[in-house]
């Protein structure tokens, strides 16, 4: 086919359409943004976010917020990024509204100079009718709350870290990073479970779902995200345990949708400072500085993921039976390491735990 899309895993990934082409990934990202001392978070709109780097131009296309015509806005950055943002008041998925788009571009293209320039789309959306979560799972979709895919090549990873299963844990940092700065008044606490729920005071705030999409031979990953800003949804009843939900406005006063774009935006500066970032590490080849990434990556993760680290913990799976691991630490290609413990002898042992396992 022309075109496929996959769940991400922390196997090869197989891109549908492709048989003999395998992408043999280990992720990573950077934890540190470079801020004026007077921006003590994440930037909270595209405008004020390139003043503070001149480097960045931006470009406003005109729209109207009316039913399904969106705003478009295009932002290019000194190493050679594109990106075009686009908000619609409903859609039924961001994740398929973001395929829909990859599948009418091409991911290279030259800019004004004559360099090439690589394209970042970004979704969002008011209002989902059929938003989804990990394991097909139904993503209730209130208006009020956030939701947000980024598309970008998977070369911006392997032409400069060589590693890409890092990626879901840089994205939840950058999620509980945002969400702090929302609730840096107030006394709730912040965290992130295995792989990158994002929690606030033990209960969910966010989620996301990484998949892999190919399109005229270009390959991407697709990132969705989920933010609870206005609305705590009810948890689902599909077989699989659940962990209960919760919303910023539970613990800050929110704007509504206001604050749901604010979200998105914040979450998006943060993605593209890493990506054009990363593209800079690319093009100087620099070796010290992309394992600096994946040790900042690592680093991050647990410090927002501390106060579970270390304590007896269940699996989330299908059947009825109960899994309890220890969670030990993170490796290098970031599968979590952990101490299995048996429910009958009360034996343990060591083994690592893939992205696709959650944890309660």
């Amino acid at each position: 086919k022309a075109n496929g899309l996959v769940a991400f895993s922390m196997a090869p990934i197989r891109m549908v359409g492709s048989p003999s082409r395998f992408w043999n990934c280990h992720f990573i990202a950077r934890t540190t943004t470079t801020r004026t001392s007077n921006t003590p978070g994440p930037r909270s709109l595209i405008g004020s976010y390139c003043q503070k780097r001149s480097l960045i131009r931006v470009q406003e296309k005109s729209g109207i917020m009316d039913g399904q015509i969106p705003i478009t806005t295009t932002t290019a950055t000194s190493n050679g990024i594109q990106m075009k943002h686009t908000h619609y008041t409903i859609v039924d998925s961001t994740q398929n509204k973001c395929q829909e788009l990859l599948q009418q571009q091409h991911q290279s293209a030259t800019n004004m100079d004559g360099a090439k320039q690589t394209n970042v789309l970004v979704v969002t959306a008011s209002e989902q009718t059929n938003g989804r979560g990990t394991n097909k799972r139904l993503w209730t979709s209130l208006q009020g709350n956030t939701f947000l895919t980024i598309a970008f090549p998977m070369d911006i990873l392997t032409s400069s870290i060589q590693s890409c299963t890092l990626l879901p844990l840089k994205v939840g940092s950058i999620i509980a990073s945002c969400a702090q700065f929302f609730l840096q008044k107030s006394s709730a606490t912040v965290s992130l479970k295995w792989p990158n729920d994002v929690l606030v005071n033990d209960l969910k705030l966010a989620g996301v779902l990484i998949e892999t999409f190919s399109s005229n031979g270009d390959y991407y990953f697709l990132v969705g995200i989920g933010v609870n800003v206005a609305h705590a949804p009810t948890t689902f009843s599909d077989g699989l345990v659940a962990r209960p939900a919760t919303c910023l406005a539970n613990y800050t006063f929110i704007k509504t949708s206001e604050d749901a774009i604010t979200m998105a935006r914040n979450i998006t500066n943060e993605l593209l400072d890493w990506l054009d970032h990363l593209l800079s590490i690319s093009n100087t080849r620099n070796s010290t500085a992309a394992e600096d990434e994946r040790n900042n990556i690592i680093s991050s993760w647990e410090h927002w993921a501390q106060s579970w680290i270390g304590k007896k913990t269940e699996i989330r799976d299908k059947s009825s039976k109960q899994y309890y691991v220890v969670p030990i630490g993170i490796q290098s290609d970031g599968q979590l390491k952990v101490t299995f413990v048996s429910n009958t002898d009360g034996s343990s042992q060591v083994d690592l735990l893939p992205m696709t396992d959650y944890l309660l």
